[in-house]
């Protein structure tokens, strides 16, 4: 009845070697479909988790929940492009749409209209929000692909984490800082009853940001329509980083080396300077890095 906004829900950390794969391909879906995708990069165990979202479970990471309708998806290099089109390609049976004002230094409200696209009754349809931060870091993220010990085919943009060391210094992107009120959504922001084309309206009041983030430079925000008897997500809104802050921020891919670190100075075990990386542990800009 409505197009569909896509959610992914990763689920990733620092500490896990396959995960870069996750993330490449985020940046190519957001590149590929800005007003269709919505990553969310849920951390476990590691500096970005998020406690909020502890009711959402994955088998293995890097995972995938794509709209909590696929589970458990596994990230390849080839087919991903394929596999969120036949995501995309599914109706949805309501239309999500959301606005913002900040009402504060830290504070903001949510207005979100959700329309159903028939006559429906004894719903349970439940609303979240995720506040989503961009650039996060730079922590070290483990990365099994080095020095070719993972196959990347050459031809491949994600080949550049062959280059990388085995814990490569990155920022993240896309990290679920918090959900509100939690991976289930509020119970009653949504009618039982609807009627066909006639939107409901439902306000966030009193937002805050979480903690974790400084400001609202980085932010983005995703809101969830989740059916609380199937668990699935029914429809989706995304607000961008400039629809927040009305200004237009570049996302950089977490493949990019963190501008301060352009400059390595590195060294062996003997204090002697090395121009290039040698197999086994080096010394750079002070810190211990295997190879």
């Amino acid at each position: 009845v409505y197009p569909r906004t896509v959610v992914y829900e990763k689920g990733t950390a620092t500490w896990c070697g396959y995960c870069p794969v996750g993330s490449y391909v985020f940046d190519k879906l957001s590149q590929h479909h800005p007003e269709q995708f919505i990553g969310i990069a849920v951390h476990s165990n590691d500096e970005m988790t998020t406690h909020t979202y502890n009711d959402l479970r994955f088998r293995a990471y890097p995972q995938v929940h794509i709209d909590r309708n696929v589970r458990n998806a596994s990230f390849y290099l080839e087919g991903f492009e394929e596999q969120f089109l036949t995501a995309a390609a599914r109706p949805a049976s309501a239309l999500v749409e959301a606005s913002f004002k900040r009402t504060d230094e830290r504070k903001f409200e949510l207005t979100v209209r959700t329309t159903y696209g028939k006559d429906a009754h004894n719903l349970d349809l439940r609303l979240a929000y995720v506040v989503l931060e961009d650039s996060v870091g730079p922590y070290f993220q483990s990365n099994y692909y080095a020095l070719g010990k993972v196959y990347v085919p050459p031809t491949s943009p994600f080949h550049v984490w062959t280059t990388r060391p085995s814990r490569a210094r990155v920022y993240f992107n896309d990290v679920a800082r918090e959900i509100y009120p939690d991976a289930n959504g509020l119970v009653g922001s949504v009618p039982s009853t609807l009627r066909r084309d006639v939107p409901s309206s439902f306000v966030f009041t009193d937002c805050y940001l979480p903690s974790s983030v400084a400001s609202f430079r980085h932010v983005h925000l995703a809101v969830l329509l989740i059916d609380g008897r199937t668990g699935r997500i029914v429809n989706a809104a995304h607000l961008s980083n400039g629809t927040l802050t009305g200004l237009s921020s570049l996302r950089q891919s977490e493949a990019s080396t963190p501008p301060h670190s352009t400059l390595v100075r590195r060294f062996d075990l003997s204090g002697r300077p090395q121009p290039t990386p040698q197999r086994g542990l080096n010394i750079e800009n002070g810190q211990k890095v295997w190879r």
